[in-house]
């Protein structure tokens, strides 16, 4: 039997042996994997090391076998420890460390139990000097013909370079692999790359690589940025349209720069006026406005923004555009000759009423022989070949324009004055001087197509024709003859007209009178005019209706391009003997050719008289009897005006013409409609 004292020494001593199991349980749970949990590094693994530019450093490893974290530590060959961390994962940032010697670097593994931490048994070890791989002296440049980018550099350190290609904030995709500093990207339609578009950036990284035994270097990358100007040349082609309003529509290739800039010059390119800005987004295009008849013009597109060309403020510019516009009947003024009818198609077949002889009209069109007008608020149409048109707006400066019977008519008997002529403003041409310098000289519309022809023609031979008169009112060519009639007996006043009849003339030096005889005045008007009868007066001045009150004549000399006019047998509007065709000197003889090579004819008093006989011939004219203005509305691009005759507009008001009101507005321009 066992003694109570025994049985509890018993219970004791099983219950101390049930703690120690229990104790050995727990503490094998939690001992023996530390024990038994062994990490380790691989040592022949390879450590990765990424170089910044600010010379730190990214070391990687892989990972070891039951690490939970790891020691980094880098020494010198001495031992000594410049550097040491603890990293949860498999890389550590290493700050700036000597690159001129060689240095170990040693990753441990650890392990841990609560506050222990046991280092694996092998580690990663290498010996190395930490001198990145750098890629230097890039250079690139593009070939904007072949559209290819160019890249050359020196590998310095480095036995790879790796390149990254990317688009705008696209990540970047690797494109090559180098093992020298040499490389070229061909770009454009069917090629590997696109042409990037204005708004678009491209990216090529080039990253150095070095494997040093288990080392493997990464240096920092170097970059450069492609934009489109990149692959645009300098060389900006232009096309250009002329159009038949002598407008002109520039197109042209895109070059570098950020916006193009169209310029006009009126003196070869000493000056120039900028047109337009057109940036690079926009389409490349420009029409110009209507530029004035029979003027030489310079018109050059150039490119502005970005890298320019050395020594100049332009990226890329065109060849100068040599023009020289042509006659511009759009918007020109129009005066009916005659009474005639006005239809609503350029057939003629619906008929809406008639124009009257001598009204004014702008042309805004042309089909066939049919002037297109605005009659009436609607279009209609009237035949051009009863029409006169105004010179100055349908040949401009093709011709010069001095029509001295507005202000001082140039009317002599061989120098010597006519009383109530010379000197004075002729019956029908009160609106024909617009200004000093400009004046209204209406030609028939088919004749005025010759007189282009001869003016060219003058042009070519480095003259121009100088025009004097061309329509004269029937009122104006019978005043004339009527004033002129009644000095014919009068004796020659013994002094030369100059305006105010002053100047001491001799009489001619072969003049003679009917017996031969060298004669003296005084003698009369009629002698010195006809040479006693061989001409008349009615050779000079018509008597009733004369060709230029048709519209279809002109009175016309030639000047040099220093605008001297060229010396003739006499003076012009000289009306006497001397004048006649048959004493033509050379330059008289050059006026004939000219003129007569256009189709236009001469008479045989007058050397400055030329006109249409063919037109005259072939339709039935009548003579139109008063004096023209330019009073009539008048269109252009940007809308309907009323002139005056004096060439100025309404403006900032509201007048009733036709009875009808329109409110004009500052710059003369209709608000309400046209009549």
């Amino acid at each position: 039997m066992w003694s109570k004292n025994k049985k509890r020494l018993l219970l004791a001593t099983l219950a101390g042996v049930l703690l120690l199991a229990l104790a050995g349980v727990l503490i094998g749970d939690l001992l023996f994997p530390y024990l038994e949990a062994k990490s380790t590094m691989d040592p022949t693994g390879t450590l990765t090391i990424l170089t910044h530019d600010d010379g730190t450093m990214q070391v990687q490893w892989p990972a070891g076998e039951n690490a939970q974290s790891y020691r980094l530590q880098i020494l010198e060959q001495d031992g000594t420890v410049l550097y040491s961390c603890v990293a949860a994962d498999c890389s550590a940032q290493v700050p700036q460390l000597p690159t001129d010697r060689e240095l170990t670097v040693r990753v441990s593994s650890c392990h841990g139990f609560g506050s222990w931490t046991r280092t694996g048994e092998e580690n990663l070890e290498a010996a190395v000097k930490l001198t990145p791989p750098q890629i230097l002296s890039l250079q690139w440049s593009a070939d904007e013909e072949n559209d290819t980018v160019s890249v050359s550099f020196d590998m310095a350190g480095s036995d790879l370079c790796r390149v990254f290609f990317s688009a705008g904030e696209e990540a970047p995709v690797q494109i090559e692999e180098l093992t020298r500093g040499q490389l070229e990207l061909r770009f454009g339609e069917g090629e590997r790359f696109a042409i990037p578009s204005h708004d678009q950036l491209l990216h090529l990284t080039f990253r150095p690589e070095r494997q040093e035994g288990q080392v493997y270097f990464q240096g920092s990358g170097c970059s450069i940025t492609l934009t489109r100007d990149d692959f645009l040349t300098r060389q900006l082609d232009v096309q250009c349209v002329q159009n038949s309003d002598n407008t002109y529509t520039l197109t042209w290739s895109e070059t570098k720069g950020a916006q193009y800039e169209v310029l006009l010059s009126t003196d070869g390119g000493e000056s120039w006026k900028r047109l337009a800005v057109i940036p690079w987004d926009q389409p490349r295009t420009f029409t110009t406005d209507r530029l004035e008849p029979y003027t030489d013009y310079t018109l050059w597109v150039v490119s502005t923004g970005g890298q320019t060309m050395p020594d100049s403020e332009f990226a890329a510019v065109s060849q100068p555009l040599q023009l020289r516009t042509g006659a511009q009947l759009l918007y020109c003024t129009i005066w009916s000759l005659m009474d005639q009818k006005v239809f609503a198609d350029p057939e003629a077949t619906q008929e809406l009423g008639t124009v009257t002889a001598g009204s004014a009209w702008c042309v805004i069109g042309i089909e066939g022989n049919y002037l297109k007008i605005r009659y009436q608020q609607q279009d209609a149409y009237i035949d051009g070949d009863y029409c006169m048109i105004n010179l100055p707006e349908y040949v401009g400066t093709l011709c010069r324009y001095d029509i001295t019977n507005s202000y001082a008519s140039k009317y002599l008997v061989h120098e010597f004055g006519i009383d109530g002529v010379s000197g004075s403003v002729i019956a029908g041409y009160e609106h024909v001087r617009v200004r000093e310098g400009e004046y209204v000289v209406p030609l028939l519309f088919p004749t005025a197509q010759k007189l282009i022809k001869a003016g060219e023609t003058a042009a070519e031979a480095g003259y121009r024709l100088k025009i004097y008169d061309s329509y004269r009112p029937k009122i104006a060519t019978e005043d004339i003859y009527a004033r002129t009639s009644r000095i014919l007996k009068n004796l020659v006043p013994a002094s030369t007209y100059t305006g105010k009849y002053v100047s001491i003339k001799p009489p001619p030096s072969d003049w003679k009178n009917e017996d031969g005889v060298e004669e003296t005045p005084p003698f009369d008007y009629w002698g010195l005019m006809t040479n006693y009868g061989e001409y008349s007066l009615g050779m000079f001045l018509a008597p009733g209706t004369s060709k230029h009150n048709y519209g279809i004549a002109m009175d016309l000399t030639l000047e040099d391009s220093g605008g001297n006019e060229l010396s003739m047998q006499t003076s012009m509007h000289d009306l006497s003997w001397y004048s006649a065709f048959k004493r033509n000197n050379a330059n008289a003889n050059l006026l004939y050719k000219i003129m007569s090579g256009a189709g236009l004819a001469p008479i045989s008093s007058e050397w400055w008289h030329y006109q249409d006989n063919e037109l005259f011939d072939t339709h039935q004219f009548q003579p139109l009897r008063t004096g023209v203005s330019l009073q009539c509305w008048v269109c252009d691009c940007n809308g309907w005006r009323y002139r005056l005759p004096d060439g100025s507009f309404y403006t900032d008001c509201t007048q009733t013409i036709a009875g009808q009101p329109y409110t004009f507005d500052g710059n003369g321009y209709v608000t309400n409609g046209v009549g």
